[in-house]
């Protein structure tokens, strides 16, 4: 499976930035501005954030934050005391409640509508998803990544859902299974994105309910029937839906106008090449790609290119080929699409096991598992599928 750049945008309005909590330096940021907090601070407000606006005595935040601990009840006093005087710089907007007899409460609070002037103001809003969707286009996922971390300061939002995988790029995909991150039904594309990496064979059941029941949001309903479907279909060898499917897509990209997509559309055509094993199919559709990414240098394309181009070449030179792959996964690494790598990384693999190349899986086997360590999708596994199974009612689909 692979993520596109769908022109036309996702929906976007006015809405409520959250204050962001940055584990590494124990920072919390809002309008551009950070404060540093000391360990138990952090753990607190962390606490206090992911349960906005619910009400915790004393007992329950020290059970909380001081787990394994006898400290004494002034101890949150204190530290509420110093977090009151860090977010400070914000008073208008959140901070901490008390509740006599009660205990604390971390809460928004209501701003004047004319706080921020463009917010709500159509061309505006169109002019920054026009920004959004141009770096998403070209690869620049920490750029897009800082757009959506301050899109209240630019006035626009996007869909729950797509702001989910723009989160996805922060390196730590474990969210997806939490639902105060947001509702199953927002993470169920998510989930099948990120469960098909891990287990395709139990995940195409679940694929198929979801195009039979059409049960996702509209937006990632429409991803999974018109783009995402053709690399699942590649995966299950119908190579010639695949390629009517494509056709299909290109037909439509071009009457529409929709340029953005042709590098995209250029890559899984190489991609649906490489599947069928016509060399000179390859060949064509491989030239075809490069002259794509000179008209419209991608990024993400770029790097997709160069691992695509390397499978080709890795029959008849294989140090060649495998620099190749090196220099794509390279590239993917550095737009900081997480999901965009993993794909990558998964495709090599599936080339290599399908094909017998021992080299090529050893070289980027250890890639595979460090990166799905590090984003914590091996942790999720098991809850992933639960979460799948209750979302498409698993005892119906299987």
């Amino acid at each position: 499976m692979y993520l596109s750049a769908q022109e036309g945008g996702r929906s976007m309005g006015p809405v409520r930035q959250p204050l962001q909590l940055d584990r590494d330096t124990l920072e919390a940021s809002f309008r551009g501005r950070s404060v540093a907090l000391l360990p138990k601070e952090f753990a607190l407000l962390d606490f206090l954030c992911r349960h906005e606006s619910r009400s915790f005595s004393r007992e329950q935040l020290l059970d909380a934050v001081w787990t394994m601990e006898a400290p004494v009840d002034r101890t949150v006093d204190d530290h509420i005391y110093r977090l009151r005087k860090k977010l400070a710089l914000w008073e208008t907007e959140l901070g901490i409640e008390t509740l006599r007899s009660v205990g604390y409460k971390f809460v928004y609070k209501k701003r004047e509508a004319s706080a921020n002037p463009l917010l709500g103001l159509p061309a505006f809003n169109e002019d920054m998803r026009g920004v959004a969707d141009t770096y998403l286009r070209y690869g620049r996922g920490d750029a897009l990544l800082a757009l959506y971390k301050n899109r209240e300061m630019f006035g626009f939002d996007v869909d729950p859902g797509f702001g989910l995988l723009i989160r996805a790029m922060e390196g730590d995909v474990r969210f997806a299974v939490d639902p105060e991150a947001a509702s199953l039904k927002d993470r169920a594309f998510l989930l099948l994105y990120l469960y098909q990496y891990l287990d395709p064979g139990g995940n195409r059941p679940f694929i198929e309910a979801a195009l039979r029941d059409r049960t996702l949001p509209p937006v990632w309903q429409n991803e999974l029937e018109t783009m995402t479907i053709i690399h699942l279909l590649l995966e299950w060898e119908d190579y010639e839906e695949a390629l009517l499917r494509l056709e299909d897509r290109i037909s439509e990209a071009r009457e529409r106008g929709w340029e953005g997509l042709f590098p995209y559309y250029a890559n899984l055509r190489l991609a649906h090449a490489l599947h069928a094993e016509g060399d000179e199919d390859c060949r064509l559709a491989l030239q075809q790609a490069q002259e794509e990414l000179r008209r419209y240098p991608y990024r993400r394309e770029e790097g997709q290119f160069l691992l695509l181009k390397g499978l080709f070449v890795y029959s008849t030179d294989p140090a060649g080929g495998l620099a190749n792959m090196e220099q794509g996964v390279a590239v993917l690494g550095q737009s900081q699409f997480v999901l965009h790598l993993l794909h990558g990384l998964h495709t090599i693999l599936e080339f290599a096991r399908q094909r017998g190349w021992d080299g090529v899986r050893r070289r980027f086997e250890g890639d595979w598992q460090r990166l799905i360590r590090s984003i914590g999708l091996d942790e999720i596994q098991d809850e992933m599928r639960r979460q799948l199974g209750e979302f498409f009612d698993e005892e119906a689909v299987l």
